[in-house]
C-alpha cells in the first residue's frame, strides 16, 4: 500500500542520512520531497527528517521541532503507529540538542511538556532520557561553560557540578535501556565531561572514543565519525602528560602532528557533509590550540579572535566565549591556564 511504501522510505532515510555521499543525499532528498507532497501524517514525518538533516549541517532552527509536534497532534489517530511516537520523541531530542549547541537552556514549559511525554513511555526509557537529556546534558552543555565565563566560580565549585553531571550520566548508562550505539555515544559524552578534571584518564578516553569511531565507520555514519575526530583533538590537547606544574605546557612535534591529523579528518568530513557548525567548531579548537603552542603578541590573538567572531554570529555560545577572551586580552588578564579551562569546558556535542 501507499502508506507502507512511505513508512519504508522513512526507515531508509533514518538508516542512511548519516552518509554525506552526494548521490545518497540526493536519493534521500527525493524521498523527502515525494513523501511531503501528500500533506498527510507521513509528510510531517518527512518534514521532521528534513529539519533533522538541517541540524546536521549546522542550522539549529529549534522552533521548527515545536511546529512538528503541533502538526503531529492533528494526526493523533496514528498514535498507535510506532512512527508517531518515534518522530514525536525525536523532535523533543533535536530541540534540546539545538538549544544546547547554541548554549541556550530550553524553557520550563518545554521541559514540562517533555517530562509529560516521557511519563507515557516505559519506566526505563523515562529514566534513561530524564537523566541524560534533562539532567546531565543541561549541566554539561549549558551550566559549566556559563559558570566558567562568569569568572565568579572556583575550580572546586565547577568540579562539584561535574560530579553531579557524572552521576546523571552513570544513571542513564545503568538504566539498561540503551542499545549498543546509544551506550557508546553516552560513554563518550561522559568522557567529554570528565576532561574538565585535570587528571582525567587519558588512555581510557582515547580508547573509548576510538571504539565509537569504529562503530560509526562500520555503520557509515560519517557525521559521528567527525564528532569522534573532534573529541580526539580535544582529548589530545588536554592529555595530562602535556601539562606539567613544573614545565608548563609541553607539546612535542609528534603530538602536534597527531592533533592536526585528527583536525584534518574531522574537517574533511564536515566539509563533505556541508556541516557549517562542525567546521566552525574544529576551527575554534585549533585557534585555541594555536594560542597554546605559539607566542605571538596579544594584538595578533585579538585580531584572530575578532575576525573569527565576525564569521560566527549564528552561534551565540562560541560568540560569548570569544567576547570573554577578547575582554581578558584587552585587560591583560589572559593566561594559558584560562585557554586550557575554556578547552576543558567547551562541550563537543553530538549532532
Amino acid at each position: 500500500s501507499k502508506s507502507k511504501r512511505k513508512e519504508m522510505m522513512l526507515h531508509i532515510i533514518e538508516s542512511s542520512h548519516g552518509n554525506p555521499d552526494v548521490d545518497n543525499m540526493k536519493f534521500i532528498n527525493n524521498f523527502i520531497n515525494e513523501i511531503q507532497a501528500d500533506n498527510d501524517f507521513y509528510s510531517v514525518c518527512a518534514f521532521y527528517w528534513k529539519k533533522h538533516i538541517d541540524t546536521e549541517k549546522g542550522n539549529f532552527e529549534y522552533s521548527a521541532f515545536e511546529s512538528i509536534r503541533n502538526n503531529l497532534m492533528a494526526f493523533v489517530r496514528f498514535g498507535n503507529n510506532p512512527l508517531y511516537k518515534s518522530i514525536m520523541h525525536r523532535s523533543f531530542l533535536d530541540q534540546i540538542r539545538c538549544c544546547h549547541i547554541l548554549g541556550i537552556q530550553p524553557s520550563n514549559d518545554f521541559f514540562t511538556e517533555y517530562v509529560s511525554f516521557l511519563e507515557t513511555c516505559s519506566p526505563i526509557r523515562n529514566e534513561y532520557y530524564s537523566n541524560l537529556y534533562i539532567q546531565a546534558n543541561t549541566i554539561h552543555y549549558v551550566y559549566l561553560i556559563d559558570m566558567l565565563l562568569s569568572d565568579s566560580f572556583s575550580y572546586e565549585e565547577i568540579v562539584s557540578e561535574v560530579q553531579k553531571a557524572e552521576i546523571y550520566y552513570n544513571r542513564a548508562l545503568n538504566s539498561s535501556y540503551c542499545d549498543e550505539k546509544s551506550k557508546h555515544a553516552t560513554k563518550v559524552k561522559l568522557l567529554d565531561l570528565c576532561m574538565l578534571y585535570h587528571d582525567f584518564d587519558y588512555q581510557n578516553t582515547v580508547n573509548q572514543i576510538n571504539i565509537f569511531r569504529m562503530h560509526s565507520q562500520i555503520n557509515d555514519v560519517q557525521v559521528h565519525e567527525a564528532f569522534c575526530e573532534t573529541l580526539l583533538v580535544k582529548a589530545k590537547i588536554l592529555n595530562p602528560a602535556n601539562i606539567s606544574s613544573n614545565l608548563g605546557l609541553d607539546f612535542n612535534e609528534k603530538i602536534i602532528q597527531d592533533i592536526y591529523g585528527h583536525c584534518k579528518k574531522a574537517y574533511e568530513i564536515y566539509e563533505k557533509y556541508g556541516n557549517a557548525y562542525g567546521l566552525i567548531r574544529i576551527e575554534f579548537l585549533m585557534i585555541l590550540f594555536d594560542i597554546l603552542i605559539t607566542s605571538y603578541s596579544d594584538d595578533v590573538y585579538i585580531e584572530k579572535l575578532s575576525s573569527f567572531k565576525k564569521r560566527i554570529t549564528k552561534y551565540p555560545k562560541e560568540t560569548s566565549i570569544i567576547e570573554n577572551l577578547l575582554n581578558k586580552y584587552k585587560n591583560h588578564s589572559i593566561s594559558l591556564g584560562i585557554i586550557l579551562s575554556i578547552i576543558r569546558a567547551y562541550p563537543i556535542i553530538l549532532q
